[in-house]
């Protein structure tokens, strides 16, 4: 019994450590459309409003994905990193 949780904890284990690894282009990718979507920029090229709108709706999957990963948006709103513990 002890093997097969012991087992199930590296697995999870090994799973969240490749997750954390995949969170910086995920974030890379949740700053590149949060400029495109407030600024109406993408890569420094002024982009239509309809592109604008869905880098805006691209956002909230992206952002559920890094909460999931236990990422929260800073209080600046300008970076996505580890969520404090709290009691």
């Amino acid at each position: 019994m002890f093997r097969i949780a012991g087992i199930a904890f590296a697995i999870t284990l090994s799973a969240t450590i490749a997750r954390a690894e995949d969170l910086e282009p995920l974030k890379a990718q949740y700053y590149e459309l949060s400029g495109a979507c407030r600024i109406g920029e993408l890569n420094g090229q002024a982009i239509s409003q309809a592109e604008s709108e869905k880098a805006c709706a691209d956002l909230d999957p992206i952002g559920k994905k890094l909460q999931a990963a236990g990422q929260c948006w800073d209080s600046s709103e300008q970076v996505w990193d580890k969520c404090p513990v709290t009691n």
